[in-house]
């Protein structure tokens, strides 16, 4: 028996073995298409279930209710029987597949970060411990099994598959696993995540829809039958119900699928918040359900558009951010009048790094493989090295170590054409390879020759690399170009450690033979012949040379005889991109485009057959040919970046990409339809309807269509076009064409081109048979009997009613024709079985025809389309049959997404806009709660703030360097000095200086704006900056209080002194106005000063010369008498008269001038008078449309103009900021400013002249109309000051930008909606006070009489605020063409205004959290890898309360300078001052140290916190920083045992400022605690800095340390 065993465990080990190590590799081939194959059948199983088991029963899918009724023949039922047993078999195929699936994830390896989990228990264990475990044992489960039971008696099979279909609904709980997957695969980068969420959205609404739809169903049927009376239930009321129109009372129902598709339509219906009312709930029940769906579908629609935004605008952060960068950079070249050419030339480089790179990669910038590992940084940047080893003799055999260290430093340059590489004159110490491209070299003396072309793998720039001298040679680059630089000394870096590197590089760079071998070579270069074509024998014409240079380069491109046949075809030029030919030309294309789209739509809905419309759509088809042909000219830029310019190229382009779609879009297929019709002419019985045919096909046309796309493609693309105005274009475009969709295809849907009609008897009917199948059919009209029915009883109550007319109108027909048959030839008249037939005053009839207007059916369709996608829903108009409730269902969804992603970019646009405002804000907020929280005194918050503010209005958050940042060093030295020219060559020294070295102080000098008041430098300041004075006036002050009389002016040196001689600085330079200055660091301008020594001695002459004038002044002013005070002097105080006192304050008050920032001026000239002004619009509004003229309305009308004319006054006692940021206080300039402003004296002229004089000439019945007419020309003026104070509000930094967003949308909504009722009223009611009966009034309480002019603003104010919040309840709505037109313009109108609401408050709220979404990404990120590493919980605690500490103290800011470096050194050393002194000054070290040494001590110090538990300290550390405990407490800790309490204002570890020491205590938090470093290297610079004053103290302490640690025994180092 054993040995049998053994046997049998032998022979099938094997299999053993395969199911033990069998495992789902999560990331394998197998389960990515196991997966979604899959989701694939999740999908259909939820939809099939939910269908069969709520709208359709099994027993109705396999026949028995069939074969019970006995209403179709055998073969009919069986057909039904076999397609319901294929429907179960399919079903239950794909239970299969779940229980499979169920088993494969019990083995299904588990990803982790450190790997993949194989392990069977383990994998195992992780699936059972998940929901989706039971959630998946639930969905698989066979339930209907308890169905058996209902077997016995009679009907048993027929209740089990009624059962069935509700038993099997478990199986869609397999949709719980959409989640995952669609998480899944929108963490794969390889995947687009716009792509995932459009795929997870579209399903996410289907299976919402699909579920409100079944629950709203079930409140009123079952799948057998529906219940209740139209007074009772939905589902039974009309229109449209989901029984027979011609049974409403009976239980006999309709078609299941037109149940389902009425389900569907109430449920989108209610989801999208449209609301027509042609469905709504007639009880508890249901309107319990009815509440449910709306607010699932809010929250679900809500959670896709807020998913849409956040899309949107992440997807658009990248490109916004570049271009904003341009833009500013653009802005800089304007304001310092740049010219033309080097605009052009920066423009073009820095787009070129968007093209090309996306902003990626920044050279000496940001490189593209920064994220990515070292070593695989490394592998990657080797292979741009190998062009330079290849191509440059010094480094031919070089070893790989030494290219891997070498890599980090190379540097990659984009060139556009024609740009300069290297200038002659320039000092660029850098190696330089083409990569790809070609490039010219200019002769040194004569700048217009060629010497050389420098093509791939070529070097050039050895005299800035090895001799550090002045290029001589230009090279220009002719194509794009590619080129790798390595700076000199990252190379010196790395020859340092490579003795032969760096010994060969020392020998070359000393080898004067070979510098000047070079110059030799490059003077005697001589001018480069490019090898010439073969020459004719004869004179050729420049056409016949084109044609020849087109034969020879058809013969390179190796064309074969077909090519080469049909290239004659084309012209030997090609059409430049940058043509102005072109883009015109593409510009009445795709305007062409448009329109055709929109006419061919127009055409197919209303059935437009004029001949002169056919033939101007044929002649636009003309012009598409010609496009075509044009295509193939247009010139190209391939992968490479060269421009291809060949017509054969340029044609082989075009016929692989949009050739074909062209033709398509413009082929004559309608023709086919002139040969089919009847005699094979169109003019024939049936000729309406053939020309509808032809309207049909021609929708080919509509293709065309496509170039739009691609056109704002193209648009948004290029980095230099300002998309602002782009997008509002492509809105606007976009609307008119999802319009004019929307409005146009339900007609064309449900009046389609009858196929009778192309026969030559026509489509001819016999007239009697009113319920004829085959009209039925041809007109795809349901249930046409009861709506004749119900049509006819309505009219035959008209007078003069020929019944011989009408009842062919209302079967959808014609005429009747010969032998008293109906022809539908005039197949207009099927619009009217559409929703369009509940419109009023689109048809016309008369007594002996019937005549339809296309015009109000055209507003009427559009009207319609507007309130449906809005979601306004008047319910005037609705579905009326089957067919229309699917369209319905597509176009409710699709107008609320549509415009949903209008909000959305627009939020997302307007988020990304202000983000760099919205991150200079969150630094000024982190200040100011930084200096709240230290108690720093208000007059210098206020100076801070102050200055923040200032510093936004000069720079918006810009920084000159950051924007020419990554161009070519030759571009951006030639950038630079152009830009900073002015500021050069003020100085006297620097005038006739080198233009190499004008080049390198210009890239390294930065901008400094200082206030005035402010400090450029104070007393005992280190000099380790050289400003130089722009623009504005310097005081200079000395230590003993003295002012120089003289102020310093633009082009002056500040702090030379003390840069050069390195001491501290004697003298205060403090701005008197507000001034532009520009510096440059110690260490920068001795880096240049060794290329230009004699810049040296001139700079230390002027050195010398100013420490002589200062010493001469200063010996003046001391020498100057000081004034004497006579102590017997008394004075008399004078006592003015009252009169005089009178005349005294009407002086000063003709004097005052308001400043900018006066609190009174911002509360009533900003708020109170804005506010004051919006009424006034709404009061003259209101009285001129309704004719209001009370007594006491009159009255605040005047008193409201009397304060708007005291603003007028007060405007011209307001001081006013200049271009500088300076404060203007002189009457005289605020008075030229006000007359020459465009909005100052004329606009106020406008607003305030009293046109109502001429009232005084009309008749007293007419005085008051004309009274309030002539005050509504002040209606531009004011909303003009309105917009132009929101703005004026808008730009200042210090506010939330929230509220004043959110204040500035109310107003705009609420003088929207007051100008659109009061319009509204005049176009319902135009003779004041008599409303017209086919107006919108009709249906109010305005057609009776004695109305108030109150009680009809509140309505008109109703109505239109419906319109404007897309309500539409529907009791209010338009009946003539001209106010459908006006509901249009107003629901559009206010769908935009809430597109501005929410992105305005979208964008503020998502800025608002930008630091704290950014710093929670941050925690978590950390969070995650320590659970990941299996850190302890405890250490888990710990991070999370110190970022919850860090967060709540200071905004996520880890040291406040990092925030303050915005702000000048002097204020910012003053404010840290403030701070800081009373810790440094409790150390007995520097008790009684100056001033100025606390002050740069102070700007050392680097802000840590800690929370409790945390170690400040720990025994035995060596490090060389001292802590000041500034806020919390500590505990000192010796074995574990704490000794000693630290309280806040301690110092811990001085002794290691001093000397290596290791820390001799253990030092731990027992609270938030927030704790300043001093390092040694910082305190030994100041220190160094102030010799005579810290020297002494300094020495006798570390003299004591030492000897307190020999004392003890202790190692001194």
């Amino acid at each position: 028996m054993g040995t049998i065993r053994q046997q049998f465990s032998a022979r099938f080990r094997w299999m053993k073995t395969i199911v033990y190590d069998f495992s789902v590799d999560p990331e394998g081939l197998f389960h990515y298409f196991w997966e979604r194959c899959l989701i694939a059948m999740v999908v259909c199983t939820f939809f099939l279930n939910t269908y069969v088991g709520f709208f359709q029963s099994y027993d109705d899918l396999l026949g028995l209710n069939t074969r019970i009724n006995s209403g179709l023949t055998n073969d009919e039922i069986n057909a039904v029987a076999t397609s319901g047993i294929m429907l179960i078999f399919f079903d239950y195929v794909m239970d299969i597949f779940f229980i499979v699936d169920y088993g494969l994830n019990f083995v299904t390896q588990i990803v982790t970060a450190n790997g993949k989990i194989t392990d069977h228990r383990t994998m195992a264990l992780t699936y059972l411990k998940s929901w989706g475990c039971y959630t998946d044992l639930l969905a698989v489960f066979p339930i209907e099994i308890f169905a058996v039971a209902g077997l016995a008696g009679d009907g048993g099979a027929k209740r089990v598959f009624k059962l069935l279909g509700y038993l099997k609904v478990n199986r869609a709980l397999r949709v719980l696993t959409l989640p995952n997957f669609f998480d899944h695969i929108g963490a794969d980068l390889n995947n687009s995540i716009t792509h995932v969420r459009i795929m997870k959205f579209t399903m996410y609404i289907a299976m919402f829809t699909q579920m409100c739809a079944v629950a709203l169903f079930l409140t009123a049927c079952d799948p057998s039958e529906c219940y209740g009376t139209m007074e009772t239930s939905w589902g039974v009321d009309y229109p449209p119900g989901m029984v027979k129109p011609d049974s409403r009372n009976t239980a006999e129902n309709a078609s299941y699928s037109y149940r389902y598709t009425s389900a569907m339509y109430y449920a989108t219906e209610l989801m999208t918040s449209v609301g027509y009312g042609d469905l709504y709930p007639h009880n508890v029940l249901e309107q319990m359900v009815v509440t449910l769906v709306v607010l699932v579908g809010a929250v679900m629609y809500g959670y896709v558009l807020a998913s849409l935004t956040a899309t949107v605008a992440n997807l658009d952060v990248p490109r916004t951010e570049f271009q904003e960068r341009l833009f500013a950079l653009i802005r800089l070249m304007d304001a310092n009048k740049l010219t033309k050419n080097i605009q052009n030339r920066a423009i073009d480089s820095v787009a070129l790094l968007w093209s090309v790179n996306q902003g990626e990669e920044i050279p000496g910038v940001k490189k593209m493989t920064e994220d990515m590992p070292h070593h695989l940084m490394e592998d990657i940047q080797v292979d741009d090295l190998v062009h330079l080893v290849a191509g440059v003799p010094i480094f031919k055999n070089i070893e790989d170590n030494i290219l891997r260290c070498l890599a980090p430093a190379v540097r990659r340059y984009l060139f556009p054409p024609d740009e300069y590489i290297v200038q002659q004159g320039d000092l660029i110490p850098e190696l330089f390879v083409v990569r790809r491209g070609f490039c010219h070299m200019f002769h040194p003396d004569q700048s217009s020759v060629c010497v050389a072309v420098v093509g791939s793998g070529m070097y050039f720039g050895e005299l800035g690399f090895l001799f550090n001298k002045n290029e001589i040679l230009t090279v220009k680059t002719v194509t794009h170009c590619e080129v790798i630089a390595l700076p000199r000394a990252a190379f010196d870096d790395v020859a340092a450690n490579v003795e032969w590197l760096r010994h060969q590089i020392d020998a070359i760079s000393q080898d004067r033979a070979y510098y000047d071998d070079l110059l030799l070579a490059a003077k005697e270069a001589k001018p480069y012949v490019k090898k010439g074509r073969r020459q004719s024998a004869t004179r050729l014409s420049e056409d016949e040379k084109r044609k020849q240079r087109f034969r020879d380069d058809l013969k390179v491109a190796n064309v074969s005889r077909v090519g080469a046949l049909l290239c004659k075809l084309l012209r030997s030029q090609t059409i430049p991109m940058d043509s102005r030919f072109l883009m015109v030309w593409e510009m009445v294309r795709i305007t062409i485009a448009v329109m055709q789209f929109m006419v061919i739509m127009i055409q197919n809905a209303f059935q437009i057959d004029e001949l002169s419309l056919m033939i101007t759509l044929w002649l636009v088809d003309i012009y598409a040919f010609v496009d075509i042909y044009i295509k193939f000219h247009v010139q190209y830029i391939n992968d490479m970046n060269v421009t291809v310019t060949h017509p054969y190229r340029t044609a082989q382009r075009y016929l692989t990409s949009n050739c074909l779609i062209d033709l398509a879009g413009c082929a004559p297929f309608e023709f086919i339809i002139w040969g089919m019709a009847p005699n094979g002419d169109v003019v024939s019985p049936a000729r309406a309807e053939c020309l509808h045919w032809m309207t049909m096909i021609r929708m080919n046309r509509l293709l065309q269509i496509y170039r739009v796309p691609l056109a704002f493609h193209y648009l948004e693309n290029n980095i230099k076009i300002n998309t602002a105005k782009v997008h509002i274009f492509k809105y606007c475009l976009y609307f008119g064409l999802f319009i004019t969709f929307v409005s146009c295809i339900p007609l064309i849907v449900q009046c389609p081109p009858l196929p009778c009609a192309l026969s030559d008897a026509g489509c001819f009917y016999p007239f009697q048979n009113v319920t004829d199948t085959d009209l039925g059919i041809a007109l795809d009209y349901d249930n046409s009997a009861s709506s004749s029915d119900s049509s006819l009883i309505s009219l035959t109550e008209a007078p003069d009613f020929d019944l011989r007319y009408q009842i062919p109108k209302y079967l959808g027909t014609g005429n009747p024709g010969p032998d008293g048959n109906v022809n539908l030839d005039n197949s207009r008249t099927c619009l009217e079985t559409s929703f369009l037939g509940f419109a009023e005053g689109v048809y016309f009839y008369t007594l002996d025809a019937y005549t339809t207007i296309v015009w109000p059916q055209i507003v009427a369709t559009v009207y319609w389309a507007i309130v449906t996608t809005t979601t306004t829903g008047f319910g005037d108009l609705y579905a009326y049959n089957q067919r229309e409730q699917v369209l319905f269902i597509f176009i409710f969804i699709s107008g609320m997404i549509f415009f949903g992603w209008i909000c959305a970019s627009m939020a997302a646009r307007q988020k990304n806009l202000d983000g760099k405002r919205a991150r200079f804000y969150d630094r000024m907020h982190a200040i100011k709660k930084y200096m709240l929280h230290e108690h720093v005194p208000s007059n210098l918050r206020k100076r801070v703030i102050r200055y923040l503010e200032y510093l936004w209005l000069r720079t918006h958050g810009e920084n000159p360097q950051d924007l020419v940042a990554g161009l070519p060093p030759s571009l951006t030295g030639e950038l630079a000095l152009q830009i900073n020219k002015k500021v050069i060559e003020q100085i006297t020294i620097f005038k006739n200086a080198a233009n190499g070295f004008k080049k390198m102080l210009a890239v390294n000098l930065k901008p400094l704006y200082i206030m005035e008041g402010e400090y450029v430098t104070r007393v005992g300041d280190l000099g380790s900056n050289l400003y130089l004075l722009y623009r504005g006036s310097v005081e200079v002050q000395y230590k003993n209080g003295d002012t120089q009389p003289n102020s310093l002016r633009a082009g002056r040196i500040l702090g030379e002194v003390a840069f050069l001689t390195g001491q501290k600085s004697k003298i205060n330079f403090k701005a008197r106005e507000n001034c532009d200055l520009y510096y440059i660091t110690k260490v920068e301008l001795e880096g240049i000063l060794d290329y230009f020594p004699e810049v040296r001695n001139k700079i230390m002459e002027e050195a010398r010369e100013s420490m002589e004038r200062e010493a001469e002044l200063k010996r003046s002013l001391e020498s100057r008498p000081k004034p004497q005070h006579d102590r017997n002097y008394s004075m008399e105080f004078h006592h003015p008269s009252g009169k005089a006192l009178v005349k005294d304050l009407l002086k000063r008050a003709r004097q005052h001038i308001f400043r900018t920032d006066s609190r009174f001026i911002r509360c009533y000239s900003k708020f109170f008078v804005t506010f004051l002004r919006c009424v006034a619009i709404s009061l003259m509004l209101y009285q001129a449309c309704f004719a209001d003229f009370a007594f006491h309305l009159i009255t605040a009308n005047y008193w409201m103009e009397f304060l708007l004319l005291l603003d007028v006054v007060l405007r011209l006692k307001l001081a006013f900021l200049d271009e500088f940021g300076n404060e203007v206080m002189d009457h005289v300039k605020i008075r030229q400013r006000y007359v020459r402003s465009k909005t100052g004296l004329m606009l106020d002229a406008f607003d305030n002249f009293p046109y109502e004089i001429i009232c005084l000439a009309a008749s007293n019945e007419m005085r008051g109309q004309y009274w309030a007419c002539f005050r509504l020309l002040r209606l531009i003026p004011r909303f003009i000051r309105i917009k132009l104070a929101v703005a004026s509000w808008l730009s200042e930094m210090d506010i939330n930008i929230l509220y004043a967003r959110m204040t500035w949308s109310f107003i705009r909504v609420f003088l929207w909606t007051h100008c659109a009722a009061c319009l509204a009223y005049t176009l319902g009611c135009p003779k004041f006070g008599q409303c017209d009966k086919n107006a919108w009034p009709r249906s109010t309480h305005l057609m009776q009489p004695g109305y108030t002019s109150a009680q009809a603003y509140i309505t008109a104010m109703y109505w239109v605020t419906n319109m404007v919040s897309a309500t539409g309840y529907g009791e209010i709505y338009p009946i003539s063409s001209n106010g459908r037109g006006f509901v249009i313009v107003v629901t559009m109108v206010g769908r935009l205004l809430f597109g501005f609401f929410v992105a305005d408050t979208a964008s503020s709220l998502a800025n608002a959290d930008i630091c704290r979404h950014k710093f929670e990404s941050q925690f978590h990120t950390i969070r995650r890898y320590l659970i990941d590493q299996r850190a302890g919980q405890h250490v888990v605690e710990r991070v999370q309360s110190y970022f919850n500490f860090l967060w709540n103290t200071c905004k996520g800011i880890n040291d406040v300078n990092d925030v303050l470096l915005d702000t000048p050194f002097c204020l910012r050393t003053e404010l840290l001052f403030v701070v800081h002194q009373k810790n440094l000054r409790h150390m007995d070290l520097f008790r009684d140290a100056s001033d100025a040494f606390i002050r740069m001590l102070s700007a050392c110090l680097h802000q840590i916190h800690f929370v409790p538990g945390d170690y400040i300290i720990q025994q035995g550390d060596l490090v060389p920083e001292m802590y000041f405990l500034h806020r919390g407490e500590a505990v000192e800790v010796e074995a574990g045992v704490e000794i000693g309490v630290i309280r806040h204002g301690s110092h811990i570890n001085w002794q290691a400022v001093l000397l290596d020491w290791p820390a001799s205590r253990t030092v731990r938090a027992t609270d938030n605690c927030e704790v300043y470093v001093l390092t040694r290297d910082d305190l030994d610079e100041v220190v160094a800095k102030f010799q005579t004053e810290m020297e002494t103290p300094f020495a006798m302490a570390k003299s004591r340390l030492k000897v307190f640690l020999m004392e003890n025994q202790l190692d001194v180092q």
